[in-house]
């Protein structure tokens, strides 16, 4: 079998790279069907060929480590410890039952490999392996939210866990659908063409479980690989993440928790205030760690060649682009699975009503996981991305393209300042008055204390609000 695989595929050459699939077992070691190439260039210069910005990396991790090391230092003088290791109990919750959840998700996703697999033995219809398909989609996505609301975590956990939810079902869709294409004939889902006549010989336990591995969301019957593990990029990768999550925790003990506990006490601008540059950092470093550290890990553990997980997206100068560039592997599967899947291939949709499905359902997908982690449906994250639309529509008037990229690049970040914390604001209040009062004082109380909320914090404290 690996003869002929390597006789349909060897020699065949895209890009000026030649694909090929290696034998069963080669140097003791299965190959698992890939193709091997030389490994990728890092913009951090892991290559030994240090980009001119490599001090601005340098200049990251010691500010982190000295904000790190400021916060820890202020907590010993007021409470005798570095950082509360009881801390985490608050927010976190039922480790044995997160496990559980997590280890049951993993496993039900399994059955987008055993649907296809008994399609392609011959044991069901199309039809009928489809219909499957799409039941144990549905039983996956109510299951768990059902047993999230039953267990009652808490909102970092719930978010944790819906997080991976929508990442497994985003990646069970993208291999039922890819092979789906493979057993008609059709390429067009196909990062490489050639990928299409190993199938169904891609069709095993061993490919889906690397590709649930691999981080990415989108399928391919071959990934491309490179050559070897760089030790030194890894244990990099592990140590950076361990120095950032410490940050996270820190920034959450010490400057999100005490801003989200009090939120129904401060004026609407004083919370915004207190919490604007907290929330920023909290972004960046968890875009860091996850984007860079986690992603960036896996793809050097597992050999895995495409490391865009992330464009230049500091440099954005409107709203469209960030999206295009800020998450690479869900604009990848959107770009696949919704724009291409289902709008260019079946002539549906035109394209602009496409591209606006795409929005929709990524709007859609923050509304969902924050509604279950905070346990209130509000539409604002929807609210928040329509708006978003509406900029992006503005921003192509003459008028405004014709300003300096630094003015644009200037109100992106601006936006940035005020949009996450404004989201932080608007969950953390519900949230704190749904659970601690039973009582949600709504959009409307917000709007009207934002626009009388420019009172002092002295004022606020001795006339609180609940």
């Amino acid at each position: 079998m690996a003869d002929q695989l390597r006789e349909v595929v060897g020699g065949e050459r895209h890009g000026g790279r030649t694909l090929h699939i290696p034998s069963s077992r080669v140097g003791g070691r299965e190959s698992g069907n890939s193709a091997d190439v030389s490994p990728a260039p890092s913009s951090h210069g892991d290559n030994g060929e240090g980009p001119p910005v490599r001090g601005v990396y340098n200049l990251v991790g010691v500010t982190i480590g000295m904000a790190a090391l400021f916060m820890m230092i202020e907590s010993y003088s007021r409470t005798g410890v570095p950082f509360s290791v009881a801390y985490w109990s608050t927010i976190t919750s039922h480790p044995g039952h997160v496990a559980l959840c997590f280890m049951g998700m993993v496993l039900w996703s399994f059955t987008a490999y055993l649907h296809h697999k008994i399609f392609v033995l011959g044991y069901v219809t199309r039809v009928t392996s489809d219909a499957l398909f799409q039941a144990s989609m549905c039983l996956l996505v109510m299951g768990t939210i059902r047993y999230i609301q039953t267990i009652r975590f808490l909102p970092v956990t719930c978010a944790s866990l819906m997080v991976e939810l929508v990442v497994l079902t985003m990646k069970m869709h993208s291999y039922y659908m890819v092979n789906r294409a493979c057993a008609e004939g059709d390429g067009s889902l196909l990062k490489f063409k050639e990928s299409l006549r190993v199938y169904p010989h891609n069709v095993t336990i061993r490919n889906y479980i690397y590709y649930l591995l691999a981080p990415t969301l989108v399928y391919e019957p071959i990934f491309q690989r490179t050559d070897r593990v760089r030790v030194r990029v890894v244990v990099e990768k592990l140590l950076a993440m361990v120095g950032c999550s410490l940050v996270l925790y820190l920034l959450l003990q010490f400057y999100i928790q005490p801003a989200y506990e009090k939120v129904h006490e401060l004026s609407f601008v004083l919370a915004l205030a207190k919490l604007s540059l907290p929330a920023v950092a909290m972004y960046l470093t968890s875009f860091y760690v996850v984007f860079d550290c986690v992603l960036g890990g896996l793809a050097e553990v597992l050999r895995f060649k495409d490391r865009q997980f992330y464009l230049d997206w500091w440099n954005t100068t409107h709203w469209e682009e960030y999206a295009r560039k800020w998450n690479r592997p869900v604009h990848k599967w959107l770009s696949r699975h919704l724009y291409q899947e289902h709008s260019i291939r079946t002539g549906r949709f035109s394209q602009v009503v496409s591209l606006c499905s795409v929005y929709l359902f990524s709007a859609l997908m923050h509304e969902f996981i924050l509604a279950i982690s905070f346990g209130v449906f509000r539409f604002w994250t929807l609210a928040m991305m329509i708006l978003q639309s509406v900029i992006i529509f503005l921003s192509h008037l003459p008028i405004l393209r014709s300003m300096p990229q630094d003015v644009q690049n200037i109100l992106f970040w601006m936006g940035l300042f005020i949009g996450w914390p404004l989201l932080n604001i608007l969950y953390a209040y519900e949230y704190h008055t749904t659970s601690q009062t039973n009582h949600t004082e709504g959009l409307q109380a917000i709007v009207a204390r934002c626009i009388s909320g420019f009172q002092t914090e002295e004022v606020s404290q001795s006339n609180p609000r609940v």
